[in-house]
C-alpha cells in the first residue's frame, strides 16, 4: 500500500509531510497548490459568480415591478380624472350693457348671479362710477343665486353723458381671501333744454308777434317733444311754424318760430306767459312777457 506524499517546497527541497499543505514545514515558504485545489478555487469562483448574478436578477425583477405600479397610480386616466374637480365659484351677468336714463327719471334694469360648480353662498352687490346726482340701488342685497333688480336714478342735477358704471359682487370665505366679480353698465343720462327769444315782446290789439324758440336734445334723449303756450291773455292765439307740436327726437339743436296773435278786444297789459316743451314726462318752461299797448 503506497502512501501519498506531501508537496515539495520550491525553496528548501523538502517534501512535507501530507498534512502541510500551504506552508512549508522547515522554512516556511508558500508551498505550490495541487490541480484539486485549482479546481476547487475555480469552482467556488463560478458559483459565486451564478449567486451574484441571481442576486441582480431578483433585483432586476423588484425594480420593474415597482415601476409598473409607479405608472399605474399615475397613469393618464387617474391624472385627468384630478383635473376635471373644480372649485365652486359664480358670475355676474346684466340683462343690458347699456341703458339711458332721463333727467329726473329712473330705469330698471335685471342682474343675474349665476352660481358655477354648485356655488350656494350669499354674495354682497356694489356700484362704483356713478356721477353725483346718479344713484343705483338694488332691490336685495346681499343675494344668492339668481335674478335681482337694479334701479338707476337720476335727479335735476346729474350731468348729462355717458359713464361706465361698475356693479361689484363680492363673496368673504372665513379666513380667505374675498372672491370678486364685475360687470360694467354704459349709462347715458339725457335731457333737452329749451330757449326762446326774446323773453319780452310788445303786442299791439290786432297784431302779431313772432318769437324763436330754440330746442337742445342732448345724446341719447330720443323721445318726440311737443311745444305748448300756457297762460295766453283772453282770445289771444300761437301757431308754430311747423303745424304740428310734436317736433321729432333727435341729437342736436332745433330752432322753430312761434308766432302770438291778440285779438282786437284784449286789454292793455302785461301777460307773463310760458312757453312749455315736455317730452318723455320731462317739462321744461321758458317764461315770457307779454306787453300789450
Amino acid at each position: 500500500m503506497s502512501v501519498r506524499s506531501g508537496r515539495r517546497c520550491r525553496k528548501c527541497g523538502m517534501e512535507n509531510p501530507p498534512f502541510a499543505k500551504t506552508f512549508c514545514v522547515q522554512c516556511g515558504t508558500e508551498l505550490p497548490r495541487s490541480r484539486l485545489d485549482l479546481k476547487a478555487a475555480l469552482i467556488v469562483a463560478l458559483v459565486s459568480i451564478l449567486i451574484v448574478f441571481a442576486i441582480l436578477g431578483i433585483a432586476w425583477n423588484l425594480n420593474t415591478v415597482g415601476y409598473t405600479s409607479t405608472y399605474t397610480t399615475y397613469s393618464p386616466t387617474a391624472s385627468t380624472t384630478m383635473l376635471q374637480t373644480q372649485a365652486a365659484d359664480f358670475e355676474l351677468q346684466a340683462q343690458s350693457s347699456t341703458l339711458t336714463i332721463y333727467r329726473t327719471k329712473s330705469v330698471t334694469t335685471e342682474l343675474t348671479l349665476l352660481a358655477i360648480n354648485g356655488f350656494d353662498q350669499s354674495v354682497s352687490l356694489s356700484s362704483i362710477g356713478t356721477p353725483n346726482g346718479l344713484t343705483a340701488n338694488f332691490a336685495s342685497n346681499p343675494i344668492s343665486p339668481g335674478p335681482v333688480s337694479l334701479s338707476l336714478t337720476a335727479n335735476q342735477l346729474a350731468p348729462n353723458g355717458t359713464y361706465p358704471i361698475t356693479i361689484t359682487a363680492t363673496y368673504s370665505p372665513p379666513q380667505s381671501t374675498p372672491i370678486v366679480h364685475q360687470v360694467t353698465i354704459m349709462v347715458t343720462i339725457a335731457d333737452f333744454y329749451i330757449q326762446v327769444a326774446p323773453t319780452t315782446t310788445n303786442l299791439q290789439p290786432g297784431s302779431t308777434t313772432s318769437l324763436t324758440v330754440t330746442l337742445t336734445l342732448e345724446k341719447g334723449f330720443v323721445d318726440p317733444i311737443t311745444i305748448n303756450v300756457v297762460d295766453l291773455p283772453q282770445g289771444a292765439t300761437y301757431t308754430l311754424t311747423n303745424s304740428n307740436p310734436t317736433i321729432l327726437a333727435g341729437p342736436g339743436t332745433t330752432t322753430i318760430t312761434l308766432q302770438i296773435k291778440a285779438p282786437l278786444n284784449i286789454k292793455v297789459g302785461t301777460y307773463s306767459v310760458l312757453i312749455q316743451a315736455s317730452g318723455a314726462g320731462i317739462i321744461h318752461n321758458q317764461p315770457i312777457e307779454l306787453i300789450v299797448r
